[in-house]
């Protein structure tokens, strides 16, 4: 049982398994934006070695992110993330005839 106002340091799909459904109110996130910060696309100078490599699967960090969350969802993202995200959340829309959660 996850204890509440606690602090936990260990992976994030770990952690979202011993979550219940709508465990959470909201969730704010900053995911890995995988090639964005890379020396190659020459965005940005800063190099952050592994920070930014995705370590889990997007649909199943996703899958997660929408059980657990009764409110709203905030994800911060690469642009090659936007539309996949996006295409997520409006599918469940469609299949949920309107009453998705919030997305932003």
């Amino acid at each position: 049982m996850l204890e509440l106002n606690r602090l936990y340091n260990m992976d994030c799909m770990e952690l979202l398994n011993q979550m219940d459904k709508d465990y959470v109110h909201l969730t704010l996130t900053d995911i890995p934006y995988n090639v964005v910060n890379r020396d190659s696309n020459g965005l940005r100078n800063l190099d952050k070695k592994e920070a930014d490599v995705m370590v889990f699967d997007l649909v199943d960090f996703l899958d997660e992110i929408y059980r657990v969350t009764q409110g709203t969802a905030i994800i911060f993202c690469g642009k090659e993330q936007l539309s996949p995200i996006h295409g997520y959340f409006a599918n469940k829309q469609e299949r949920n005839q309107g009453t998705v959660r919030q997305l932003i």
